[in-house]
């Protein structure tokens, strides 16, 4: 029997960062996976969506070229090669964590896993059954797609987030049930390449889980570009017609669509791991595995990470969550905090959150200010032609310390950065406007925004 230390089951954002840092602290580590190494991030998440988007922002920027006094008579989008450098770019990251595997000794698996003790990891391949043994175990084996009961996935008309990054054409017209980060980013992909869109959403705003305020601005700017939206709507049911689909909404309306993509959610991928051999407990409702905040099940040497735990579903997190456990299977007794995690959201425009919503922070009655600054003022938002959005800052009156920023513009994804490392430091807002910021960046819209807290606004009057 092969004997580790940490057997990782499951090879993305979470088990393949925890099998490098176990190795590299050495520990003797092995990673069992049953698809490909990456996991939904990189083979049907993150880095996919981001490539098309990617492919798609430049569709967009030769349609204003004439702004910039560049003449484009005509182009052709070629839906075939989009998806083809989406493949590319999958598979060449994909071999650079399996070159990482080698070069740090992790023994890689391709095997389906389930616990059949607290200490022994059982591995079904082509190849045969294996057995591990191994002191610790990390679970890292991600999420799916949650399905609704009433609109299965039939894989040609009614798809899920899956099915549609294999599609490699451009559909005419789609229905999008779910307004939430994934419905609204293939949104902004496709209505880009030049597809008919409606979003059908059961909450109140499109992004509900973020602050109302930026919810409203993006549905504004969703319609600007000919996006239909339909909030506090269900899709009651679908009619197959002999091209697409006719689809019933609850407020009457009719609407034909080559097809449906529904992304309402993700569910755990946790019913093949076998939890109830070693009583793993895990969530009756929704099945997430429990754990506490040093990653550890209720089984002392089983760990949880990633989306299997329902804690936040980020690729960034699962990273984080996996340094953590290796800490604590090291001998520490690290925590993870969740107070300062970042989320970003590559929509047109592009959105971005740290902290809490502003109507959170009512709900809390803390004693809060808001700060805004429009993109708009910048310069560098000139240069580039992108003016639309806007800074939000929630920062306590006594303490000044920024209990939330949320922003929707030009590189909102990358800015966030800076205000996620001052609120996991805890530093005073003011503190922020000690640091000299480069001109012409958008970085610039960080000071601005807190000089309108201090009440000495510079660029705005």
């Amino acid at each position: 029997m092969n004997e580790f230390d940490v057997a990782i089951i499951g090879a993305g954002p979470g088990g393949y960062i925890a099998a490098l840092r176990a190795a590299q602290q050495g520990l003797k580590t092995c990673v069992v996976e049953k698809d490909q190494v990456g996991g939904v991030c990189l083979n049907r998440g993150c880095i996919p969506t981001k490539t098309l988007l990617e492919s798609a922002k430049h569709i967009n920027s030769l349609k204003k070229a004439s702004e910039f006094g560049i003449k484009v008579s005509d182009f052709q989008i070629d839906a075939l090669r989009i998806w083809q450098r989406k493949n590319q770019v999958v598979e060449n990251l994909r071999k650079g964590i399996e070159y990482l595997f080698k070069a740090r000794g992790v023994n890689f698996i391709k095997g389906e896993a389930k616990l059949v003790a607290n200490d022994t990891v059982e591995v079904k391949s082509d190849s045969g059954t294996l057995q591990l043994k191994a002191k610790n175990i990390i679970l890292a084996t991600g999420s799916s797609p949650f399905e609704l009961p009433d609109l299965k996935f039939d894989h040609k008309l009614i798809l899920s987030s899956d099915d549609i990054l294999d599609l490699s054409r451009i559909p005419k017209s789609l229905i999008i049930v779910g307004g939430g980060v994934i419905g609204c980013e293939f949104a902004s992909l496709f209505s880009s390449l030049g597809t008919s869109i409606t979003i059908v959403e059961l909450m109140e705003n499109l992004l509900s889980l973020e602050d109302r305020e930026i919810s409203k601005t993006l549905e504004m700017s969703f319609k600007k570009k000919g996006i239909g939206i339909k909030t506090r709507t269900k899709l009651e049911s679908v009619k197959h017609k002999e091209i697409g689909v006719e689809a019933c909404l609850s407020d009457g309306t009719k609407i034909n669509s080559e097809l449906i993509l529904v992304c309402v959610g993700r569910k755990p991928n946790a019913d093949i791991l076998g939890l109830e051999k070693v009583k793993v407990k895990a969530e009756v409702k929704g099945g997430w595995i429990k754990v506490d905040d040093c990653l550890r099940t209720n089984v002392e040497n089983v760990y949880a990470i990633g989306d299997v735990t329902g804690k936040i579903l980020l690729a960034h997190v699962a990273s984080r969550q996996a340094e953590i456990a290796v800490e604590n299977i090291l001998g520490h007794n690290k925590q993870i905090d969740y107070s300062a995690v970042p989320n970003c959201i590559f929509t047109f425009p592009e959105v971005s959150s740290v902290g809490i919503s502003e109507a959170k922070a009512k709900e809390l009655n803390l004693d809060y200010s808001i700060a805004k600054f429009p993109f708009r003022v910048l310069g560098k938002s000139h240069t580039v032609g992108e003016t639309e959005g806007f800074l939000k800052l929630l920062i306590d009156r006594k303490t000044e310390l920024i209990l939330g920023a949320h922003i929707i513009g030009p590189d909102a994804t990358g800015l966030i950065a800076e205000l996620t490392l001052a609120m996991k430091n805890k530093l005073k807002a003011g503190l922020i406007t000690e640091t000299i910021h480069a001109h012409p960046t958008f970085s610039e819209i960080i000071p601005e925004t807190v000089f309108s807290f201090l009440n000495i606004p510079l660029h705005t009057v």
